[in-house]
């Protein structure tokens, strides 16, 4: 190995528990250039009053489970005090954070705690690419990652070993003499079939756990494809469309020789027991794909799960992956109103549509989880219990979950456009997590009435309604609200929890 240290910095949300696949990615492409790489993680840090995790099974979203019987624990040291003595201890000559805009100020912190040591950083992930002026502002940022990082990475990194010039490396930004030096663009996308596989090495053997509907597994993510075929205006896509043009198409489909080579590599060398396929809408490849995937898979047989949406989904699809062993499909329906829905999140299919698609999963063994999303710019009360309306045309059954999301409108989408026009958000703030808490100024709710609403949610889609005066009481953070929660909580338990 050359004498070059890379310590990656994965400024992650308390107890989202899966490991990474783009720093595992970074790492890989590191060591492949013959340089070393180890990894701080925050996310068995005590960093939050509670994981989304944790809020997702005190609203009724999630199953509750137990992370004790497989060692994955909160650390009680400080993540700062921590965080300096492995940068201290591992002298590293670079640091590679990777951010999203809710994780922005922790790692910002981060870096104050360890800048008298003068170690070089550099900022990569979405974050980064959408938002590189204000990061690259920051004091405390050294270099800014504005592409996919795979080629960068090494090429930065030979760069510094032998002492070389910057100022060509396509997608860097970086800092020089107190001067900002905004590189130009990397002239093409990555080839995503030719990256090295994923290195899950540097994560503790405790990460590797993700609870599912209760269930505890060890679970590996399996990248097959980047970006998205939908242009949703609640999502990033659009933004990277633009920012990639002229470099190649943003979505990139794997294929299957890479994808199961993968794979194969994966349960070997991690003994994975359960796979996470990343893509944004799974069931978007065509046919031809989708049955040559199902013939080999047949050799593979672990439980996956993937997200898609409705549009996608027919009974021929469903029948054969329930025969290789899907056993999760997240859909993503986001509201019930049709009109609504198509002019505030560009999502045109029909409530018809998403009742046909939860139906015909509903035939097969796998189970379902219904994404919604509220606080959408525009939407009122009622808006909202048009979507709980559509959602309790599901019928679900016991195994299936419904999910509810505070809208988090992301730097770089339409809908955060729309929220920084009508004053909503501040064009500068950073959102929050959206399981969490809504920070927008939406003059149509206030905070604890969409909080209320969240918590909620899936009690108002599952339970009968004459249990609705009730549930409503529980929206109201006061104390009689609180004891109407518990009743509802304790009705909906027994009903679906046991």
């Amino acid at each position: 190995m050359k004498d070059f240290r890379v310590l990656l910095v994965y400024v992650n949300s308390m107890l989202d528990n899966m490991v990474a696949g783009n720093l595992s990615l970074i790492s890989a492409c590191i060591k492949e250039k013959g340089f070393s790489a180890d990894l701080f993680d925050t996310t068995c840090y005590r960093t939050a009053e509670e994981s989304a995790d944790q809020k997702r099974v005190e609203n009724l979203q999630v199953r509750p489970f137990s992370f004790e019987e497989y060692g994955v624990r909160l650390k009680e040291a400080d993540v700062y005090d921590d965080f300096y003595k492995k940068v201290a201890e591992f002298r590293p000559n670079l640091i590679g954070m990777s951010l999203v805009e809710t994780t922005f100020d922790m790692g910002m912190d981060m870096l104050k705690k360890i800048k008298p040591l003068n170690i070089p950083n550099i900022i990569g992930g979405p974050h980064a690419i959408l938002d590189p002026e204000s990061l690259i502002r920051n004091e405390c940022v050294d270099m800014v990652c504005t592409c996919e990082g795979e080629e960068l990475i090494g090429e930065l990194c030979e760069r510094m070993y032998g002492k070389e010039p910057l100022d060509d490396i396509g997608g860097l930004w970086f800092k020089k003499d107190g001067v900002i030096v905004r590189n130009k663009k990397r002239s093409r996308l990555t080839d995503i079939d030719n990256i090295p596989y994923m290195d899950f090495s540097i994560y503790e053997k405790e990460r590797f756990y993700k609870p599912m509907a209760g269930r505890i597994y060890k679970m590996v993510p399996v990248e097959m494809s980047r970006g998205c075929c939908y242009n949703c205006y609640s999502c990033c896509d659009e933004a990277f469309n633009k920012t990639f043009s002229g470099t190649g198409r943003w979505y990139r489909q794997k294929s299957l020789g890479r994808i199961f080579s993968e794979i194969d590599y994966y349960i070997k060398k991690f003994s994975a027991q359960y796979l996470y396929f990343v893509s944004e809408t799974f069931l978007a490849m065509n046919e031809k794909k989708f049955r040559e995937f199902i013939d080999r898979y047949k050799d593979v047989r672990l439980p996956f799960w993937f997200n898609t949406r409705p549009e996608t989904i027919t009974q021929e699809r469903m029948r054969l992956l329930e025969d290789v062993g899907c056993d999760r499909i997240s859909i993503g329906v986001e509201h019930g109103n049709e009109e609504f829905r198509r002019k505030a999140l560009n999502r045109k299919y029909s409530n018809e549509t998403v009742v046909k698609a939860v139906e015909t999963v509903k035939k097969f063994n796998i189970s379902i989880t219904v994404n919604n999303i509220i606080g959408i710019p525009g939407e009122d009360r009622e808006l909202v219990f048009d979507t709980i309306r559509l959602n309790r045309l599901f019928d679900l059954r016991k195994r299936d979950s419904i999910s509810c999301f505070l809208l988090s409108p992301y730097k770089g989408t339409v809908l955060r456009d729309v929220c920084v026009k009508k004053g909503y958000i501040d064009k500068n703030t950073n959102i929050k997590d959206p399981n969490i808490d809504y920070i927008l100024n939406n003059p149509m709710f206030k905070r604890n009435e969409l909080l209320g609403l969240m918590r909620t949610f899936t009690a108002y889609c599952r339970l009968p309604q004459e249990h609705f005066p009730l549930i409503e009481k529980a929206e109201e953070f006061s104390e009689e609200g609180e004891a109407s929660f518990k009743k509802v909580r304790d009705i909906y338990s027994n009903v679906y929890f046991t």
